[in-house]
């Protein structure tokens, strides 16, 4: 079996390469383009047939619902017409990236129907209707294939290492050479410079890559290491995300200001009064990522094995939202803490974020009032705390999740206690889900 690795990826710019050199790249670039799409046209619309490892016959028939992927395509019978000039081994490429974007449009229409079928398997017939609903709408779209990028492996380049006692070339530490480009292009050498990112990967001991990612401004490298076996000693934390804190952990780490002095609200700000569409904008949501990607590499998470992490989803759905609430962007910390995790070997659990943050974290009790912005003070026991932290030690402990029936009552605006053995009144009586009648 595989084993499994961590990928990482590093960008170098290209503009150390003369004019004559990117003109030629940009003619490749557009003409591997054109043999993307002639192949993403190929695979939507004609049945390719083949025979797994299993011996049975696998199909791909768009037309005819057949959604089976191959791992690569014999480009022998239908190499493009457009593109005459371009060698064998770029063909074979183009028609790998091309099945890649084919495969990511099947495999969302393939993960719903799988899940149909496990919810028709365990007899779940209100996930199966609304399934099906999901199913129906689904509809299956040939991709653009405008591509800027081409992905090509050790078939079609290498990367040439510059002898450190080079006197030439001793600025930069090596030239990718995209080699057999066509019968008219030939090769061209690319100087790539590594900077502190690389060295930071190759101290954390990941090592190159066949792999590279080409277009006309940068290139981009690949990296990878084994990924490391999950902790079995150490402690379980929660995890809260904010705004004037990045990430929040229950044991009172929280993400700052870096050293120019910005922080995820500052930027925020900043991206806010961009015009969408510019560079500025561009290059505000580019500081924003490294921001998050920072100031969740300076946690510390050496005596931790487990982060209880809220499931934020929906946030803004139909939802009238200002400009700077839509500069918050969830996901990204989330890719941050998950590619944390994995390098650190720590279980990241997905908990439910409903009404956590208005839970008491001392007494349990749940209350809409208690949380105001940023500052939680608990309307029954009056425990205060940063709204943040509280709820983090809110993900820290292991509640049962509320039923969808009892949530229909807003029994947070009445205020209820939340405990480990179940959910409360404020006298004291058991909240139950009702029978329903047959």
């Amino acid at each position: 079996m595989k084993s499994k690795t961590l990928i990482r990826t590093a960008q170098h710019t290209t503009k150390f390469s003369n004019t004559g050199k990117l003109e030629v790249l940009r003619t490749f670039l557009l003409e591997y383009e054109l043999a993307v799409k002639h192949y993403v046209d190929y695979f939507w619309t004609t049945k390719v047939e083949w025979i797994a490892s299993d011996q049975s016959i696998k199909t791909l028939d768009v037309a005819n619902e057949k959604f089976d992927l191959p791992n690569f395509i014999s480009t022998t019978d239908n190499e493009p017409t457009n593109t005459p000039n371009l060698s064998s081994r770029i063909i074979k490429s183009a028609a790998g990236q091309a099945l890649g974007i084919v495969g990511s449009i099947i495999a969302k229409r393939n993960k719903l129907a799988f899940k149909l079928n496990v919810a028709t398997a365990k007899g779940d017939l209100q996930r199966v209707t609304k399934l099906q609903e999901e199913l129906e709408k689904f509809k299956l779209t040939k991709p653009d294939a405008k591509i800027t990028t081409a992905n090509l492996d050790s078939n079609t380049l290498e990367f040439i290492v510059v002898d450190e006692n080079g006197e030439s070339f001793k600025e930069f530490d090596g030239f990718l050479k995209i080699k057999s480009m066509s019968r008219t292009l030939g090769f061209i050498e690319i100087p790539v410079k590594f900077h502190r990112q690389i060295k930071n990967l190759q101290k954390r001991g990941y090592k190159q890559k066949t792999t590279w990612f080409v277009s006309i401004d940068k290139v981009c490298s690949t990296w990878e290491k084994p990924l490391p076996t999950k902790k079995t000693s150490g402690r379980k934390v929660g995890a809260d995300q904010g705004i004037k804190t990045c990430l929040t952990l229950s044991d009172g780490q929280i993400t700052g200001t870096c050293n120019h002095g910005h922080s995820l609200e500052s930027i925020m700000q900043k991206l806010s009064r961009c015009k969408k569409g510019s560079k500025n904008f561009a290059d505000a949501q580019e500081h924003r990522t490294n921001y998050i990607n920072w100031s969740i590499k300076q946690l510390n998470l050496t005596d931790i094995n487990e982060i209880g992490y809220e499931n934020v989803k929906n946030i803004r759905y139909k939802q009238n939202t200002s400009n700077f609430m839509k500069s918050w962007t969830f996901t990204t910390i989330r890719t941050a803490v998950e590619r944390r995790c994995e390098e650190a070997g720590v279980q990241l659990t997905s908990q439910s974020s409903i009404y956590r943050s208005q839970r008491c974290s001392s007494c349990g009790f749940v209350h809409k009032k208690s949380r105001n912005k940023k500052q939680f003070t608990c309307t029954q026991c009056s425990h205060t705390l940063d709204a943040d932290l509280n709820g983090a030690l809110n993900h820290e402990v292991e509640l049962s999740d509320i039923p969808h029936v009892l949530l229909s009552r807003k029994l947070n605006t009445v205020g209820f206690y939340w405990l480990d053995s179940g959910l409360y009144s404020i006298d004291g009586e058991a909240i139950t889900v009702p029978r329903q009648e047959s």
